[in-house]
């Protein structure tokens, strides 16, 4: 029996007593060794402790330690802190989960991790140690003091205002200290979402010698982000180091834990948690090296419905929990958002820019999963070539869109492992596509594949009565987009069978936006038309499109530019990384761009958007989400719903896809 194991067995917890070990430090000066000693308490007792939150790092080279007389492994980075956080003239109580918790042991971790959340919210105090100071940090960590002693406000104007009025550094010092401070590994560990989240007290981060509480950290980093802010808006950003600063202070990491602060500030979410959902949106940047840890670091702030069903087991193999939670979150929590944020990666077929296959992508799924609706939660997916999400993680459903009018994802009574065997209906197969985006090398990373991607969707259209006698649906068809083509346009119509019926042009422009605008959850503006006209004018080349709205028709306040910069950035956020699409039954929409003719659009129950399946020989491979013209809303299902039975309320009535 080595040592370690010899520690924690004659320190037995009872996990119905809700015991905890906790660690002595002795008192003593640096140059002395660490005097440690290990005891047990119960939770019920409220016993004084301090919880520690500090990043693992390397399990090499360790540092060996006494703890109640035994001779114990510990990181080179937890030593450190323990000489740092020791006192001269007092012992200190801390509670370490590296320590306190036998990490060997999954029956033991099974009983600990769960307790987990009253641990950091009955600590007496909160230490978040980010490491050892450099220069950097030490500029980082001494602005933030003379912020709060100074009550330092700063109106933004630019971003050279972070280094000469926040940091007092030059430009290329500022850049490097935002670099370490953001880089500190702290930042990227799932546990450390629940240990910043739940303390009742104000954690105190600890940096060297510094010291300063999360409030101060979040005022300082607040103050940054306006100056950034003031980038956005006026910079022209002509230094390197303003450049990457500025993308630095887009630090969406920080962000998330300072809104998740904020929400466990309010005792109905303290006292209840929250959606698994939101808690994965919050922590999907975050790493674990188990990767079960991407689940479990999450649950002590999720609600009782998710503890209920998904229960702390280490010896549960890695894609059985993922299946677990991915069915949770479907079933249970009635979302398919986790289908539009899949675990895969859009790789390029070769690293050569001269070669053909370097503009070529392949569809990569996470490791620790084989299908393609299971979220591989430990997976951390690459950014580059990713569209943003139609639904988010974090959306509520019919937030953003409700193509399925509310319904409830409907299971299959007989689930197979691996297999998500779901109510839907179909929309149509798919008959003509292109990639609405495309890469020219040696310029900007992307250019809009306007004119292909139009004239996919102008040859769904089809004429309308009045002309149909004078043309024949072929030419139709074969319609692209030419200066005497608009002729042709104003008699198509888009009516794709079981939808709406619109002018083809509104159809097209509405599929481009995704029918929404910028900043808003409404439908499109209709003075986004205009712009869209400026945009094919400016595509067919002509260097000064004519863009006239009238003002009335904008919001009061603001002015045409900053709209048609919105309408461009939808645009934008719409067709990059995604294929214009029609279906041999007349609908348009936008889908990922690894999609091809012969898949299916479908809509599955409990849906808020449609999504793309490519059929197999036992079933359906999941390729994506898409948007689909005129049913993102529920248009298409009204009609059915209207005459569903009273006992189905919630239902689509269709057939049942398996998603393998």
């Amino acid at each position: 029996m080595n040592s370690q194991t010899d520690l924690y067995d004659t320190i037995i917890l009872e996990p119905r007593k809700r015991e905890i070990r906790v660690i002595h430090i002795g008192s003593g000066t640096n140059n002395d060794p660490l005097k440690l000693s290990l005891s047990r308490v119960s939770l019920d007792d409220n016993p004084d402790y301090t919880a520690l939150s500090y990043c693992w790092g390397p399990q090499v080279n360790l540092e060996q330690v006494e703890i109640s007389n035994r001779p114990i492994p510990i990181s080179r980075h937890l030593h450190k802190c323990l000489v740092s956080l020791r006192r001269e003239d007092s012992p200190l109580t801390l509670w370490i989960d590296a320590i306190c918790i036998n990490q060997s042991s999954n029956q033991e971790k099974n009983t600990q991790v769960p307790l987990m959340r009253d641990i950091y919210k009955g600590a007496t105090e909160v230490l978040i140690w980010l490491g050892e100071s450099t220069a950097g940090l030490d500029r980082v960590f001494n602005s933030i003091q003379r912020v709060i002693e100074h009550n330092i406000e700063i109106e933004p104007k630019g971003i050279s205002q972070v280094a000469e009025e926040l940091l007092k550094a030059s430009p290329d010092e500022t850049e490097q200290a935002f670099t370490e401070f953001v880089n500190i590994p702290w930042f990227r560990r799932t546990w450390i979402i629940q240990e910043l989240a739940l303390p009742r007290q104000d954690p105190i981060f600890l940096c060297g010698k510094h010291r300063a509480p999360w409030t101060h950290v979040k005022r300082w980093w607040d103050i940054a982000k306006s100056l950034n802010q003031a980038v956005i808006q006026h910079s022209t950003l002509t230094l390197p180091a303003w450049r990457n600063l500025h993308h630095l202070l887009n630090f969406r990491v920080l962000d998330k834990l300072a809104l998740l602060r904020q929400l466990f500030g309010n005792p109905n979410v303290f006292k209840n948690g929250l959606r698994l959902s939101a808690l994965i949106f919050m922590s999907e940047e975050s790493l674990a090296t188990n990767p079960r840890d991407k689940i479990y670091g999450v649950m002590g702030l999720a609600n009782a419905s998710a503890n209920e069903k998904i229960v702390v087991d280490y010896d549960k193999s890695v894609e059985d929990l993922y299946e677990e939670t991915s069915r949770y979150l479907i079933f249970e929590e009635r979302t398919l958002s986790i289908l539009s944020n899949q675990s895969v990666d859009i790789t390029r077929n070769s690293t050569d820019e001269e070669a053909e296959a370097y503009h070529e992508f392949t569809l990569t799924w996470g490791p620790n999963v084989k299908s393609s609706w299971i979220r591989d939660f430990g997976y951390i997916r690459g950014a580059t070539h990713r569209p943003d999400p139609l639904v988010r993680d974090l959306d509520s459903r019919c937030l953003r869109y409700n193509a399925s009018l509310n319904t409830i994802p409907t299971a299959c009574p007989d689930q197979k492992k691996n297999v998500l065997s779901i109510a839907g209906t179909k929309v149509g197969v798919v008959k003509d596509h292109v990639r609405a985006w495309y890469e020219y090398r040696g310029k900007i990373q992307w250019f809009r594949n306007t004119n292909e991607a139009f004239n996919v969707f102008l040859r769904a259209g089809r004429p309308t009565l009045e002309v149909e006698k004078d043309f024949s649906s072929e030419p139709f068809r074969n319609t692209e987009m030419t200066a005497d083509s608009e002729v042709k346009e104003v008699h198509l119509v888009y009516s794709p069978e079981g939808g709406p019926t619109k002018p083809i042009r509104e159809a097209i422009w509405r599929t481009f936006v995704g029918d929404k605008s910028l900043d808003t959850l409404d439908h499109a503006p209709g003075y986004f038309e205009v712009f869209f006209e400026g945009l094919l004018d400016a595509e067919r080349g002509n260097p000064s499109p004519k863009i006239s709205v009238s003002d009335d028709a904008l919001p009061p306040g603001s002015d045409v530019i900053e709209h048609w910069q919105s309408f461009l950035h939808r645009v934008h956020m719409m067709i990059y990384r995604r294929a214009a699409f029609s279906t041999e039954n007349g609908w348009i929409g936008l889908g990922p761009d690894m999609m091809r003719n012969g898949d299916v659009v479908v809509l599955l129950s409990g849906g808020d958007v449609p999504f793309v399946l490519r059929p197999t020989q036992d079933g359906h491979t999941l390729i994506g989400e898409c948007y689909v013209e005129g049913m993102m809303y529920g248009e298409m299902l009204k009609a059915q719903l209207e005459t569903r039975a009273a006992s189905e309320p919630n239902s689509i009535r269709g057939e049942m896809f398996h998603i393998r």
